[in-house]
């Protein structure tokens, strides 16, 4: 039986996915979300195992035109196509308005890296909530490093 891997972001898991793809013979694609090839954030002696990643991968999808264009920049040479984030929205239905006041939720998921500027949400956050008339709630789901582990953080005012 022939399995299929897709290696999403993470420069570790691209490196990761070519190797197990070369011992195993299973192909992959990459579908490529990081804004990492646009500021520079990974390490200089990484580059050319993700340059080589990318040229064994079966096919290689980013999320916008701009992704694509920071791929080619980095010297990604084998075809990108571009596979938008879509939600289908008619899938998911609101709940019925309720009399109660319920705080209004932002929801921020991501990597927990200084670039992500998680500090920053936070501090404006707090700022907001001075000046709110109803509640409001902050929930921050944070994937720490590439470790398959979630931390759950909720601020409440």
């Amino acid at each position: 039986m022939k399995v299929f891997w897709r290696s999403e972001t993470g420069h570790s898991l691209l490196i990761f996915a070519a190797m197990i793809s070369k011992k195993s013979a299973i192909p992959y694609v990459i579908t490529e979300h990081a804004s990492a090839f646009h500021t520079g954030y990974f390490k200089s002696e990484d580059v050319l195992p993700i340059k080589q990643s990318f040229k064994q991968a079966g096919a290689t999808y980013a999320v916008s035109d701009s992704l694509r264009d920071d791929l080619v920049r980095f010297g990604i040479d084998s075809p990108i196509q571009v596979l938008g984030n879509i939600i289908d929205c008619d899938a998911f239905t609101a709940p019925q308005s309720n009399t109660e006041v319920e705080p209004f939720t932002f929801i921020i998921v991501a990597y927990l890296r200084p670039i992500k500027g998680i500090d920053t949400i936070i501090q404006a956050f707090a700022e907001v909530c001075q000046q709110a008339e109803k509640p409001l709630k902050l929930k921050i789901v944070a994937i720490i490093t590439c470790v398959f582990f979630s931390l759950f953080i909720q601020l409440q005012v």
